[in-house]
């Protein structure tokens, strides 16, 4: 009845039979619509985010470690003891240790939030133990200012599904195509092993997970966890490529759109005025 089609008609054999095509004007492919699920939005100890519970646990046991090994060798050390009261007579057999146990607990504390402390060790085994907590808490802080404000303030994209065999080896997410479209045929006709692995799961499942329409496929993305195949070019056009429905994934069987006529009028150089 029409002398032209022009439309996102794709080109292919089955079409070629009945009606004739121009030269593609796009190129296109099929591509995968999914919901991409957010992140958890920070909360209150979103702060120990950033260093998983394990890391947060040796913290502590190093925190513990080095505060014990701080009092025992304080302890042992004859230069951390000293007269409180040098030119005091009589009381020049008095010796005093800073490195109380109370102390020991407090001084790594202090270095590990970057404000010292009043403490200052004499000894160099003191010195020494001092050291290498303060190295250990430049590299531990260094690391967690650097990833905290990246997990307090992006909000993470959970993507289960980076690409077309990614979908084919899982079960959990649905997927389907627009029902006796030609992304239905180009999986009902490949004969490359993970497509058709794909058309037998599409095929067998019930309830049906093809659709009658893409404005349905989208909205069946958008309302359960579905997967729909469809054409690149449709994802672009229809508004979908939004940040809960994203294309994800390169796209594969490369074709092309091109204008319908009837048989014959191509070599007839087209339609009768």
């Amino acid at each position: 009845k029409a002398d032209l089609a022009v439309a996102g008609l794709t080109i292919t054999a089955e079409r070629e039979k009945v009606i004739d095509f121009s030269k593609p004007f796009m190129t296109l492919g099929i591509s995968i619509l999914y919901r991409v699920h957010m992140g958890r939005r920070p909360g209150y100890f979103s702060f120990l985010d950033p260093f998983s519970p394990g890391v947060w646990l040796f913290m502590l046991l190093a925190y513990l470690a080095v505060s014990c090994v701080l009092f025992l060798v304080a302890r042992l050390t004859p230069y951390e003891w000293y007269s409180p009261h040098p030119c005091a007579q009589g009381r020049c057999n008095l010796l005093v240790n800073q490195y109380s146990l109370g102390n020991s607990l407090w001084f790594p504390v202090g270095g590990f939030m970057q404000q010292g402390s009043t403490i200052a060790p004499r000894a160099l085994s003191t010195r020494c133990v001092s050291g290498v907590w303060w190295a250990f808490t430049l590299i531990i802080i260094s690391s967690y200012t650097a990833n905290l404000a990246a997990f307090l303030t992006v909000q993470r994209m959970d993507v289960p599904i980076e690409s077309v065999d990614d979908l084919a080896d899982q079960t959990a997410i649905e997927y389907g195509t627009i029902h006796g479209g030609s992304s239905m045929t180009f999986f009902q006709n490949s004969r490359y092993q993970t497509y058709q692995r794909m058309w037998n799961y599409m095929y067998s499942k019930q309830p049906s997970v093809f659709v009658k329409s893409t404005e349905e496929g989208i909205a069946r993305v958008l309302n359960s966890n579905y997967a729909f195949l469809l054409e690149s070019t449709m994802m672009s056009t229809t508004g979908s490529g939004t940040a809960t429905s994203p294309r994800l994934g390169a796209c594969w069987d490369t074709k092309g759109y091109g204008i319908g006529m009837p048989v014959g009028m191509r070599e007839s150089g087209g339609p009768r005025g």
